[in-house]
C-alpha cells in the first residue's frame, strides 16, 4: 500500500467511469476538464487499479487452473477406460483359464480311466 509523505494537489484530467468495484476516477483525453485531486484521491485511484490488476491476474489464474483441470480429467478419464479395458481383458483370461483347468481334468479323468483300463487289461493277460 502506498504511504503518503505530504499532501499535494495535481491537475489532472479524469472521468468517471463504472468499474465493477466502483467508480473510478480515470485520465482520458486532453478535450475533458481538469479537476484538481488530493493525493489520497490519487491513491485511493491507484490502489484500486491495483486490486484490479490483482484481480485480473488471479482470474488468469483461475482460467489457467481450469485448462490444467480439464487436462488432468481427460487424462483421468483415458486411465479409467483403459483400466476398465484391463478388466475386461482380466475377465476374459480367468474365464479362459476355468475353460482350460476343466478341459485338463476332463483329460486327467480320461487318462486315469484309459490306464485304469490298460493296467485291468494288463493285470488279465499275465
Amino acid at each position: 500500500m502506498l504511504q503518503i509523505k505530504s499532501i499535494e494537489f495535481r491537475k489532472v484530467r479524469v472521468t468517471r467511469v463504472h468499474n465493477p468495484i466502483g467508480t473510478v476516477s480515470q485520465p482520458v483525453s486532453k478535450k475533458e476538464p481538469l479537476q484538481i485531486l488530493k493525493v489520497e484521491e490519487m491513491v485511493e485511484i491507484v490502489e484500486l487499479c491495483q486490486k484490479d490488476k490483482l484481480l485480473e491476474d488471479q482470474r488468469k489464474i483461475i482460467v489457467e487452473i481450469r485448462i490444467k483441470l480439464d487436462e488432468k480429467q481427460k487424462e483421468l478419464e483415458e486411465l479409467r477406460q483403459s483400466l476398465d479395458t484391463q478388466h475386461l481383458a482380466v475377465d476374459r483370461l480367468e474365464a479362459e483359464k476355468q475353460q482350460l483347468q476343466q478341459r485338463l481334468l476332463e483329460a486327467d479323468e480320461k487318462l486315469e480311466k484309459s490306464l485304469s483300463r490298460w493296467c485291468r487289461r494288463w493285470c488279465r493277460a499275465t
